[in-house]
Order: C-alpha cells, then structure tokens, then sequence
C-alpha cells in the first residue's frame, strides 16, 4: 500500500513514523490478554479434521470461563478521557459485584456445556472404536469361511 499527502508520496517517511507511534502504543496488561490467546492460534497447526477436533476439545476444557476481572478500562488522553475514566472506573467499583455474579453464573453453564461436549466427543470415540473391532472381527469371520470352503 503506498501513502500519498498532496500529491507526493510519503509512504517511507509516514510508515517509519506509524511503525514507531504503534510501537509506543504498547501495554503489558494488553500483551498479557494477547499472550493468553496464542493457544487459539494453535488451530491452524492442525492437519487433519481429528487433530483439529482434539486441538479444539482440549482448548474448550481450558477455557470456558469469563472472568471480569481481566476487563480493563481505556483511557484516552486529556482532561475529557480522565474524567470519562473516572467515571467509568467509579461505576465499574459501584456495580462490579453484578458482573461477578453474572460471570458466576455463566462460567457454570459453560462448565456444563464443555463437558457435555468433552463427553459425548469420548462417547462417539468409544463407539468407533468398538465398531472398528467388530468389523475387524467381522472380516477375519469371512476370511476364515472363505479359507474354510475352498
């Protein structure tokens, strides 16, 4: 993509600048979010559709819990973003204990839901499995009747 102010092209010049602006941009606790996330990413990685299922299954078993207290606030800058943010973050003090309940509640229907999956994904493996062996069963039978009549 190239950049162009006035008919020139700025593309160099603005992109160091963009690059070294976003760079500044940067927060711990955001960097921290992100890093919890990489394990979504992990998904690509898979090559078949039962490495993705047991990829997807083991990330569902690891989180499928709201917690809100990794919620932040942002802050924008000047007098208007610092009393927007006190604002906010008074309310959030005042009325927090509603977020929690209702997280509560939520992360045990989710618990409920992810085993319910986890469990009918070990029941579906238990049953292919036990099909596998009586078809495998099956063939040796037929192979030993064919063997047997001729």
């Amino acid at each position: 993509m190239k950049v162009w102010v006035a008919g020139e092209e700025v593309t160099g010049a603005l992109g160091e600048s963009v690059k070294e602006r976003a760079s500044n941009l940067r927060s711990a606790e955001y960097d921290l979010l992100l890093e919890r996330e990489g394990d979504v990413l992990k998904l690509r990685d898979a090559t078949t559709t039962d490495d993705h299922l047991e990829r997807y299954i083991t990330l569902m078993r690891r989180r499928f819990d709201v917690d809100p207290a990794f919620y932040t606030q942002p802050r924008t800058p000047g007098l208007k973003g610092t009393i927007s943010y006190t604002i906010r973050m008074f309310l959030w003090r005042l009325l927090r204990y509603q977020h929690f309940w209702m997280a509560f509640r939520q992360n045990g229907i989710n618990a409920m839901h992810a085993e319910a999956v986890d469990f009918e994904h070990q029941e579906r493996q238990r049953q292919v499995a036990e099909l596998k062996a009586r078809v495998k069963q099956l063939e040796e039978s037929i192979e030993s009747l064919k063997a047997g009549s001729s």
